[in-house]
């Protein structure tokens, strides 16, 4: 067993927890690396419409579209990176009925969110 300092008091950390650091935050430049390899590592997954990085919130976020063969486009990214989609009954920025879904994993140590909300097909 290890004894671990934390801030005011000791606790005993058993054997079978490892225990990692911090992680410093990754520049502008790392994130678009990270973004880069993310795409060249897998082409044949569907690229999303819109994506962004943001150094603050040390994040990666690719929206796709709002038709239903969107289910599958992030169940495709969500295969490839071994996670689930999720999805909630929501609205969309035009106040109609839509399903948020949204698959979330960490690449080259980068939290990365690819999202859609997903209408009817007849409610476009």
């Amino acid at each position: 067993m290890t004894v671990t300092r934390i801030p005011s008091e000791i606790v005993a950390v058993p054997d079978f927890v490892t225990m990692t650091e911090p992680v410093p935050d990754k520049t502008m430049a790392e994130l678009a690396v990270a973004l880069v390899a993310m795409f060249t590592e897998d082409d044949t997954l569907p690229p999303p419409l819109y994506l962004s990085i943001s150094e603050s919130g040390q994040e990666i976020s690719m929206q796709f579209g709002t038709t239903p063969d969107t289910f599958h486009t992030l169940a495709q990214w969500a295969q490839r990176f071994d996670t689930t989609v999720t999805g909630s009954r929501d609205e969309d920025i035009d106040g109609k009925a839509a399903v948020h879904c949204q698959v979330t994993f960490a690449y080259a140590g980068v939290q990365v969110r690819a999202w859609a909300y997903v209408r009817a097909s007849s409610n476009r």
